[in-house]
């Protein structure tokens, strides 16, 4: 991962920064005001890396998000989304360890997501986490009718 840059639970200063990575890397991004709902919910747990610039209000810059929803002792995972700039040096990676590290602390035992049976590059960080695919969602994204791969983690024994 980047020098200087930081896992840290997202706050409302940081959704200008998130929904422009949302947009950039969504087909069907979300707005400002889900993610200010979410932040505001007491079942889900989003977080931002961010990384320090002096040229940005607050003087950190977000870099990627995640985000997740703990129903009963899962954590179901829903986002993840890393600039451009910051993927292939384990941005994403730490993002998801930090996400399920939250949802320990919270009593979560195994994690769950959809992704994209096409997002070669989703599957593989999922899988070196060691989340394996368990089924599919025929049709499952509403932009283009793609199938999601329903991928869990089991235990987080070994990962945390």
């Amino acid at each position: 991962m980047s020098s200087g840059m930081r896992t840290i639970p997202m706050h409302e200063h940081h959704v200008d920064d998130v929904v422009a990575i949302e947009s950039a890397t969504s087909a069907t991004p979300w707005s400002a005001s889900v993610f200010i709902s979410e932040m505001n919910s007491p079942t889900h747990i989003l977080l931002v890396a961010v990384i320090d610039s002096s040229l940005h209000p607050h003087a950190e810059k977000v870099v990627g998000f995640s985000g997740g929803q703990l129903i009963g002792n899962e954590l179901h995972i829903h986002s993840l989304a890393v600039g451009t700039e910051f993927r292939r040096v384990g941005t994403g990676t730490n993002l998801i360890r930090n996400l399920i590290q939250a949802g320990s602390e919270r009593d979560a035992i195994s994690a769950t997501l959809e992704v994209r049976v096409g997002n070669e590059a989703a599957r593989t960080l999922y899988e070196s986490l060691g989340f394996t695919t368990e089924g599919i969602r025929p049709k499952y994204y509403v932009d283009n009718g793609e199938d999601a791969a329903i991928m869990w983690l089991r235990s987080f024994e070994g990962l945390l």
